[in-house]
Order: C-alpha cells, then sequence, then structure tokens
C-alpha cells in the first residue's frame, strides 16, 4: 500500500472508530497539514477524503483544511484545483441530509468561492461542474450564514468575463440576489452589493441594462439609507459605475434613481462624515443630476 493510501486508509478509520469524537478526527487532518508530507500529496488526500459519503465528520474535516490551502496564495489555490477538488466540492452543495450537512455545505461554499475568485480560469472549471444549477435553492436556505455564503460564489463569479457574467443571468439568480438586498442581513447584502457593481464593472451594456430592467435601482438606493458606511460605499460604487455605463443613457437610469427617492438620499449623504462618501455623493450629483447642484448647495447652507 502506498504512503498515499495508508493516510487515506488511517483517516477513514478514525472517522468510523470515534464517529462522535469530532476533535481527534480534525486533529488528525490538523497534523497531516503540519506534517513534512509535500502539499501535493496532502491535497489529493484531503480530496479522497471529501469523496467518501461513509464519513461525515472526515469530509467536514478536508474541506475545511482545503480552505486553509486556497486562502494562502494562488498557487496552493490551482494545486486544489488541479487535484480535481472543485466537481467534489460542488457535489457537497447537493449531499444527502446528514448529521453536519449544514457545517459541510457553508464550508463547501466558501471554498467555491475562493476558487472562482482567483482567475477566470478557475470560474469557467467551477461554470463547467455545473455549480450555478445548485444556487437558486440554496438561496432560499432558512440559514444567513449559507444564504451569505452563496452570494458570494455568485459575486467571485460576477468577476469574470461577459459571457461567465451571462451565465448567472441565465441561471436567473439576479433576481434573487436583489431580494437578499432588500430582505437580507448586512453580511448578506455586501456580497450582493459586490455583485451588482462587479455587473456594472465587467459587463456589457446590454447585461447592465438588463440587470436595470430586472429592478435592481429601488433595492440598490434603498440602502443608501442604512448605517454601515462601507455598505452605503459599496452601494454608490455600484451607481456610479451603473450610471457610467449608461452612457448616452444615464439621463434615464437617473430618472429611475431618482423616482425610487435615491436622488433624496444621496443628495443627504453630501454631507456625510464620512469624506469619501461625501465626495462620492457630491460627484454623481454634480455629472448625472446637474439640476440640483444649486439646491443641494442652497440645502447645505446654514440657516
Amino acid at each position: 500500500m502506498s504512503e498515499h493510501s495508508q493516510k487515506i486508509k488511517e483517516l477513514q478509520l478514525l472517522a468510523s472508530s470515534q464517529p462522535e469524537k469530532k476533535f481527534a478526527v480534525f486533529q488528525a487532518v490538523w497534523n497531516l497539514l503540519s506534517s513534512d508530507t509535500p502539499l501535493s500529496d496532502i491535497i489529493q488526500v484531503l480530496v479522497e477524503c471529501l469523496k467518501n459519503q461513509n464519513h461525515p465528520m472526515l469530509r467536514l474535516a478536508a474541506v475545511i483544511a482545503l480552505g486553509d490551502i486556497v486562502k494562502f496564495s494562488p498557487d496552493q489555490t490551482q494545486q486544489v484545483v488541479d487535484a480535481g477538488a472543485v466537481p467534489v466540492l460542488i457535489q457537497l452543495l447537493h449531499s444527502p441530509a446528514g448529521s453536519v450537512r449544514d457545517e459541510i455545505l457553508l464550508a463547501a461554499l466558501l471554498n467555491v468561492a475562493k476558487i472562482a475568485g482567483m482567475s477566470e480560469a478557475n470560474i469557467q472549471v467551477v461554470l463547467s461542474h455545473g455549480a450555478l444549477s445548485y444556487l437558486p435553492a440554496l438561496l432560499s436556505h432558512p440559514k444567513e450564514a449559507i444564504r451569505e455564503a452563496v452570494v458570494w460564489v455568485i459575486a467571485s463569479i460576477a468577476i469574470g468575463n461577459q459571457s461567465q457574467i451571462q451565465a448567472v443571468f441565465n441561471a436567473g439568480l439576479l433576481p434573487k440576489v436583489f431580494k437578499q438586498l432588500r430582505e437580507g442581513e448586512l453580511e448578506t447584502q455586501m456580497p450582493a452589493v459586490w455583485v451588482i457593481s462587479d455587473v456594472a464593472l465587467y459587463g456589457s451594456h446590454q447585461q447592465v441594462f438588463a440587470m436595470i430592467s430586472e429592478g435592481v435601482i429601488p433595492p440598490f438606493c434603498a440602502l443608501l439609507a442604512c448605517q454601515d458606511t462601507t455598505l452605503i460605499d459599496s452601494v454608490l460604487y455600484g451607481l456610479n459605475h451603473i450610471l457610467e455605463m449608461a452612457g448616452e443613457h444615464s439621463k434615464t437610469v437617473a430618472i429611475f434613481i431618482e423616482g425610487c427617492e435615491g436622488l433624496a438620499k444621496i443628495k443627504s449623504l453630501q454631507s456625510h462624515g464620512n469624506e469619501k462618501i461625501s465626495r462620492l455623493a457630491r460627484k454623481i450629483i454634480h455629472e448625472y443630476f446637474p439640476d440640483h447642484i444649486h439646491t443641494s448647495r442652497n440645502q447645505q447652507q446654514p440657516q
């Protein structure tokens, strides 16, 4: 038996004999990570552990360990992709219910998001293995953390090329992202905002207009009234890109923004305590709402 096969066998035996001892299984995996075993061999062992449906705790430890590997460098992420981890991770997105299903699921989603976010080539690997087909249902998952992770996967794909962005449209994911803008917690709203901003930045004119026609402007502008400065800044950033992409049709987009009270919110942000936010709000008013510049200045004068 090869050393590679022996390590897999040892981990499987541990998971079988001590299923109630979560720490023991995790410790064995961490010991593997800190050993002198070449990283490529470690990754292959972890991928093989992911394939074993009889040991959910071992699969969980393996998927978390792979997450630790992919976060360090593009080179290590590429080794994970080359070892065939992506199709196995995607299989976990529709795995049978088990005692740790939500933990497996969450870790797998975060790994897919990290892998896709590294390069267009990785995005294509994720798409080619059908990840998008499982995401619509997962956006209705009862746990907020899982919905947040799903939106991060979508955001990681939306930084790709226009063909890859179109795959997000074709999967019917945009309206579900808009729902997270309206109803999600702050942690889920943030990646949802980045999905919109990424489409505006990297998408085609047709894709941006399609996003507008599907109803992005009202829930996007509504977030300008929130209390989180990072979220406000990201929304303004996205609106600015949408207006830039609209080009000669920017007046029409500006009317949509004004119609859902977005302009009033942008005006109020001109005096925001965060200089970056106030500066961007003034820029948007100056470039796309010139008729309101005088009014805005008057509103800022002391009474």
